[in-house]
């Protein structure tokens, strides 16, 4: 069930989100990850850079596609490896174009392997971080970055 952070504009109906945004206006971060208590501190980290986005978590790739049709978002930060699902499996869906993606992705994984790496950028991810040499600011610049690539 997604949740969110610090968000004032975030409300929760029975694990369904509806989160009244204006038309146009991007301003909402997802964080996928099955490790919730790493996703909070994620979220934390974040909102303390980036006091103007809403921060919102959940652990399933279900979840996270749905928050991703219903809502406008700036980014997704994504984990591939979580368990019984994958990452990729979010990759795929919302970015269908890779040369012309809609939304910004930032992996943010355990995983070391550059192939992996390597994949994700080639699937459309626009950075790829590793988790324990990544900090809270670090996150924000790829997220930055990431959206400021996509609007352009």
């Amino acid at each position: 069930m997604p949740t969110a952070s610090g968000g004032p504009t975030a409300d929760v109906w029975k694990g369904r989100w509806h989160i009244p945004l204006p038309p146009n206006k991007r301003d909402t971060i997802l964080i996928v990850d099955d490790d919730c208590e790493a996703s909070e501190r994620w979220a934390k980290g974040l909102q303390s850079c980036s006091p103007q986005y809403t921060v919102l978590t959940t652990e399933r790739v279900q979840s996270a596609l749905d928050v991703c049709r219903c809502e406008k978002l700036a980014c997704v930060v994504l984990d591939l490896d979580m368990n019984h699902e994958s990452g990729f499996e979010i990759l795929i869906d919302l970015v269908p174009d890779r040369q012309h993606p809609e939304i910004a992705i930032v992996v943010l994984t355990r995983l070391i392997s550059t192939t992996v790496h390597q994949i994700a950028l080639e699937y459309g991810a626009h950075a790829v971080l590793v988790k324990h040499r990544t900090s809270p600011q670090l996150l924000n610049k790829a997220i930055q970055t990431a959206i400021a690539s996509v609007v352009a």
